[in-house]
């Protein structure tokens, strides 16, 4: 068994199935797009449409999709390998376990919080938002944390 990051994007919520096909099949096509038969691809891109059209009948193309591409909880599956990539990645690994690291020290710390909105006033930067911490189970959050870091690294 290998793994390998296809994709690192962010997705917007909701997270349903159709929506976390739709981006894997575009990136899966921007690779290389040999690898999908086309029409399994315009069967889930059916399938994508008819979230904004609520008139159209996706009964089949849910059909033809689950019966020719099954993702079991795809969730949870891309969170496994988002994980497995970055474990992989060492300097990514080690990156953010330090930047976990930097900021549960300094939530638990007032003496702390308050010396860092010191320089970000210092610094006049706008409102000083310190990013929320991943959450295992939240593939996106990690993502999210790495976005709020770059925002706030200057007074940091």
């Amino acid at each position: 068994m290998r793994h390998c990051i296809i994709v690192f994007i962010r997705v917007l919520y909701p997270h349903t199935g159709e929506r976390l096909a739709v981006h894997l099949i575009k990136a899966v096509k921007e690779m290389d797009p040999s690898l999908l038969p086309d029409f399994l691809s315009s069967s889930i891109a059916k399938v994508a449409n008819s979230d904004t059209n609520p008139d159209i009948d996706r009964s089949e193309d849910v059909q033809l999709c689950t019966s020719v591409f099954l993702l079991l909880c795809m969730a949870h599956t891309l969170q496994l390998a988002v994980k497995e990539g970055l474990k992989r990645s060492s300097h990514m690994d080690v990156a953010i376990g330090t930047f976990r690291d930097l900021f549960k020290k300094i939530n638990d710390s007032p003496k702390l919080m308050e010396a860092l909105k010191s320089v970000a006033s210092t610094l006049k930067l706008e409102k000083l938002a310190l990013p929320q911490l991943d959450v295992e189970t939240r593939w996106n959050s990690t993502w999210e944390m790495v976005q709020g870091i770059l925002h706030i690294r200057k007074p940091l």
